[in-house]
């Protein structure tokens, strides 16, 4: 399959949305890029067995996007409502 000749060699085209019953499987460089973190971060989750991923043979390795948005939110923060925090200035009071 060739790319279009507007969309440089290093851009990440997605596909299309499907029905929800077909998966998409990354790229470690894909997930790095989708989630904003180094390639270096996402071998190291893989290895720390942190992130959802699939080994293959010949050390292939791959993400299924539903799988990474799942985990992705699953390690949501919830934001504080009505808490007070310290002050930083390091004096007492």
């Amino acid at each position: 399959m060739s790319r279009p000749a507007s969309v440089p060699a290093t851009t990440v085209v997605a596909s299309p949305p499907c029905n929800g019953t077909h998966s998409t499987w990354l790229t470690a460089v894909e997930v790095a890029d989708y989630l904003g973190v180094s390639i270096r971060t996402i071998r190291a989750w893989c290895a720390e067995h942190t992130i959802p991923h699939v080994r293959l043979p010949g050390r292939v390795v791959r993400f299924d996007r539903n799988a990474i948005d799942t985990w992705a939110r699953s390690r949501a923060v919830p934001v504080a409502t009505g808490v007070r925090t310290r002050s930083r200035g390091g004096g007492q009071r």
